[in-house]
């Protein structure tokens, strides 16, 4: 964008248009605080930009994208997740939503799964997420792409109704029609500049585009014509019925059609019918967007006052502590929710631990004593040995994934920006999305060692909860200081991550996860102790197989301490980095 200046009025439809790419939602992105301006200020009922949290609080975006919503999950489910987000109570949420359905007649989208709704119920609950918590202003992008004339027309009555309700509208639309139905004022850009702001009508005035007039007319034989003086453009056409007078009559918008009829009645002439002829949109559209206009001087006309509804008042939001522990528990519930819909996908899960703890079992019976010398030191029991490896190893592959795959994944989904739009930071996005990883990884340590248990007779013990307990929360730091930096390259590079290529394939191959790092050549050793992955399982084997002390395992303890002290420091930094960059560019929620 280059040197953007507009205001919009409180309660106005007002309607942006331009041909793709002239930087339309960039602008709205902006203005909701996705993207950072290079330069410039801009203002949102007071609040200057940079107060993100008090813009956020006052806009609504519905950007006409079905990829924000969670599929699987219902409409409500959908608007109960998003409410949260807001800061908002279920109790206001649940009255809030009844109200949009009256409003938006949302009726069974609320209950369906949101895979099975039609394009035009999608775009409803699109309208009725960015109104939950009652903005002020609604920024509404190319809302009726995609939908037939009766979905459209039907969506057209909510955003008048929306905006007759107090609301501010902000219209994107590639469709003229759309612009010049429900708009007060439209603006037009091009190539990242303002072209013009003015109503439709002063636009046209303003590019020497007329109201043609078609007049049919009786005239006494004894009267001359009395257009013979007008200053108006006057052409006769071929009268359509015998004895009458057909005239074009092309009048500048600011002279009513009233101050021609009058005078010829006057005059003793009979008006048999009179026509009206208006140059369509997209001609006007056509003389802004072209390279010999866009050389002249852009046209701006100013607000005009307007009787307005009073505005929607603020809904009540929760404190800062609880509206953050509704956000934490409404991110785990939507992933509890998603997981429960892939029953077969979990079953599976299930059956591959068990499978993978069967082959495990019946490779250790094969190495029998051949394993004893590298193992002594963990009771000599291979089975033991790389059950703790191949369990334990699924908080590494956590640590390095979840964040960048929290992301990845929203960004893929079209779920990330509907998020950012709320007050929910990107740093409680990713730190929420990757604890519901840490739980399914917890779980899936306690089936594998419980089948190895159970079923196969794994030897653990005696084990020292305590020392487990210590080793695996200073891993737990470790591995997320590397997977937020592992974040960091995802949000700039988009494909193409070397830290987990790097420390996911050498821990995989060096750190003991399925063999002792004593069987590696000399050379390879030292390389293996510079992974935290080697020191973790070297402690967690110890306190689980022979009942370690937090001192005997002090050396591991201390490393992975400074494993954690230095990677989440440069993880964060390097993240802050990225994150600037990425809204800087424009491409946060790109992938």
């Amino acid at each position: 964008m280059d040197g953007v200046t507009l205001q919009v009025e409180e309660g106005e439809i007002f309607g942006l248009l331009g041909p793709n790419g002239a930087g339309k939602s960039t602008l709205v992105r902006l203005l909701c605080t996705l993207i950072l301006p290079s330069s410039g200020r801009a203002r949102i009922c007071g609040h200057d930009l940079s107060e993100e949290e008090a813009v956020k609080a006052h806009v609504g975006l519905a950007n006409g994208e079905e990829r924000s919503f969670y599929w699987r999950l219902s409409g409500r489910e959908n608007l109960r997740f998003y409410g949260t987000l807001q800061g908002l109570s279920r109790s206001y949420l649940d009255r809030r939503i009844a109200e949009l359905e009256e409003v938006l007649e949302l009726g069974e989208a609320l209950e369906e799964r949101f895979d099975r709704l039609s394009t035009g119920m999608r775009r409803r609950l699109d309208l009725a997420r960015a109104l939950l918590h009652a903005p002020p202003v609604l920024f509404l992008d190319e809302p009726t792409r995609s939908l037939d004339p009766e979905a459209t027309a039907r969506l057209h009555e909510l955003v008048r109704r929306v905006a007759g309700s107090g609301h501010t509208v902000f219209l994107v639309t590639h469709r003229l029609d759309e612009a010049e139905a429900l708009c007060d004022r439209v603006a037009v850009m091009h190539h990242g500049r303002l072209r013009a702001v003015a109503s439709v009508a002063s636009l046209r005035s303003a590019l020497g585009f007329r109201r043609r007039y078609f007049l049919t007319l009786l005239l006494p034989s004894h009267l001359p014509p009395p257009w013979a003086d007008w200053p108006w453009p006057v052409e006769e056409r071929p009268a359509p019925r015998p004895g009458c007078r057909c005239l074009a009559v092309d009048l500048p918008d600011e002279i009513p059609l009233e101050a021609l009829l009058q005078p010829l009645r006057a005059a003793g002439v009979t008006v048999v019918d009179a026509g009206l002829e208006v140059t369509p949109l997209e001609e006007v559209f056509r003389r802004l967007t072209t390279e010999e206009e866009t050389a002249a001087s852009p046209i701006f006309e100013g607000p005009k006052p307007a009787t307005i509804a009073v505005p929607p008042p603020p809904p009540p939001r929760l404190p800062p502590l609880r509206a953050a522990a509704g956000r934490v528990l409404a991110f785990l519930e939507r992933d509890l929710r998603i997981q429960v819909t892939y029953r077969l996908a979990t079953l599976l899960q299930l059956l591959g631990i068990l499978m993978s703890v069967a082959a495990f079992y019946f490779l250790a019976r094969l190495l029998g004593p051949a394993a004893l010398p590298y193992l002594s030191e963990y009771g000599g029991n291979y089975f033991a040995f790389v059950l703790i490896g191949i369990a334990f190893g699924g908080y590494q592959a956590v640590g390095l994934y979840a964040f960048a795959g929290a992301i990845r994944s929203g960004q893929m989904q079209g779920t990330l920006e509907a998020i950012l739009v709320t007050p929910t930071r990107l740093e409680t996005f990713l730190g929420v999305s990757a604890l519901w990883s840490f739980l399914l990884a917890s779980g899936q340590v306690v089936l594998y060692l419980g089948i190895g248990m159970a079923l196969f007779g794994a030897p653990l013990g005696p084990a020292h909860g305590g020392t487990a307990l210590l080793v695996l929360l200073l891993s737990l730091l470790a591995f997320s200081g590397l997977g937020i930096l592992s974040a960091a390259f995802i949000l700039v590079t988009k494909r193409g991550d070397p830290v987990q290529f790097v420390l996911g394939g050498l821990s995989s191959l060096l750190s003991g996860i399925y063999y002792p790092v004593g069987v590696l050549p000399a050379w390879l050793q030292p390389i293996s102790y510079l992974l935290p992955m080697t020191h973790a399982l070297r402690a967690m084997r110890l306190a689980l197989l022979q009942g370690a002390t937090p001192l005997q395992v002090g050396r591991e303890l201390a490393l992975l301490g400074l494993f954690a002290a230095l990677s989440l420091p440069a993880g964060v930094l390097a993240f802050r980095w990225a994150l600037r960059r990425a809204r800087a560019e424009g491409s946060l929620t790109q992938f």
